[in-house]
């Protein structure tokens, strides 16, 4: 079974990502992996390409990560270069059983992804609210009523 990790920015993803990575799921291709940075100096465990779509998918709706539309559609169609990419990745990892796929924008796009791909068992990271807007507000300077919301999200 392949495994989706969800969960809110600074909830503890990146902590989940690390420890399937070493029970064996495979990420991604390294060169495809964020590296290590100082707000995660053991690694963020997610592809770049899986990010970018996800910020193409959001910015379609004028939305961002730390700027959530309202109401953000989740089964508006998408432009078939987007949803090429996400089959192509998709496929690809197939080949690489088991696997993960994480990013935390995906709590916001993963309808995009997954309409078509069942088969991934879900993993949800739950930080304390108040922790995680703490969080936000070291690493990107968030109002803390912010972080909160964006936790609810």
């Amino acid at each position: 079974m392949n495994l989706l990790i969800l969960g809110m920015h600074r909830s503890g993803t990146s902590v989940l990502g690390r420890i399937v990575t070493r029970l064996g799921f495979y990420p991604g291709p390294e060169e495809q992996l964020m590296p290590p940075l100082e707000e995660n100096p053991t690694g963020f465990w997610e592809r770049r390409d899986i990010r970018d779509i996800n910020d193409k998918i959001l910015k379609l709706h004028d939305s961002s990560w730390d700027c959530p539309t309202k109401n953000f559609p989740t089964r508006s169609k998408l432009p078939k270069e987007l949803s090429h990419n996400i089959a192509t990745i998709l496929s690809r990892m197939e080949s690489q059983y088991p696997y993960f796929v994480k990013d935390p924008r995906i709590s916001l796009t993963g309808n995009y992804w997954f309409s078509k791909y069942s088969r991934f068992l879900p993993i949800l990271a739950i930080r304390n609210p108040i922790e995680v807007a703490h969080s936000l507000k070291k690493r990107n300077s968030l109002p803390l009523e912010l972080g909160l919301a964006l936790w609810e999200k």
